[in-house]
């Protein structure tokens, strides 16, 4: 109870770094050993839970999920970078920015009816619209941006259906709930570049997405997988 206590008066900050560093590396532990070995009947062998077995294959799948969502950002950063945004550009000094972009007909379609745009300039925007998609789509396709987003959706789902497959899993041993637990709190949190690819430490980032209160009942269960382990 002591032990408990003391972790729930720890700054908010500290605790949550601890619980994002040390999440992976817990559930890790756990999975690869067979606790209360000493005690034959008191825990389910990890290697026999098939949460633990589950968490194993979602947790790769995470990690190419990562991969691939990197990947895809740097070709989306380079696609940027070197390609002008395909839009035509309309001056209107009564704004205050001095105009507008239209992106796409249906852009086009919103001003004319908004009486921003003349019926008669129709023809002309379209023909610049087409031009300026092709050269777009063109560069995308340099890029292998269209690749990398279909490896990146495909990646996605893998991770999803493995997630929901994971939660539908009866956890037979601590490790088993451990590691369900800490695929719910990844799965919340989205991945970008600026955080690590178990969960960001930024405790306000955490914290929009993770209760504290699901971040300390993971801590309590790792603090009780090592007190079991020895």
């Amino acid at each position: 109870m002591a032990d408990s206590d003391n972790s729930r008066t720890l700054p908010s900050i500290t605790r949550r770094n601890l619980i994002a560093g040390t999440a992976t590396s817990m559930v890790a532990t756990m999975a690869t050993e067979a606790f209360g070995s000493t005690a034959p009947n008191r825990h389910k062998p990890v290697e026999d839970d098939p949460a633990v077995l589950g968490w194993r294959e979602w947790r790769a799948a995470h990690d190419h999920y990562v991969k691939a969502n990197q990947a895809l950002l740097d070709r989306e950063n380079e696609l940027y970078r070197t390609t002008a945004w395909p839009a035509v550009e309309i001056k209107r000094p009564a704004l205050r920015s001095g105009g507008f972009s239209i992106g796409s007909n249906q852009d086009l379609d919103y001003y004319i009816a908004k009486s921003w745009v003349g019926v008669e300039a129709r023809p002309e925007i379209e023909a610049k619209l087409a031009v300026k998609h092709a050269e777009w789509d063109q560069a995308a396709k340099r890029m292998g941006y269209h690749l990398a987003k279909r490896a990146e959706m495909e990646a996605w789902n893998r991770r999803y259906k493995l997630a929901v497959s994971l939660m539908n899993t009866p956890a037979l041993s601590l490790a088993g709930a451990t590691a369900k637990l800490h695929s719910i709190l990844e799965m919340k949190i989205p991945v970008n570049r600026r955080h690590p690819k178990w969960g960001p430490v930024d405790s306000e980032f955490r914290a929009s997405f993770v209760s504290p209160e699901l971040d300390m009942l993971l801590a309590d269960l790792e603090r009780i997988g090592r007190r079991d382990r020895g």
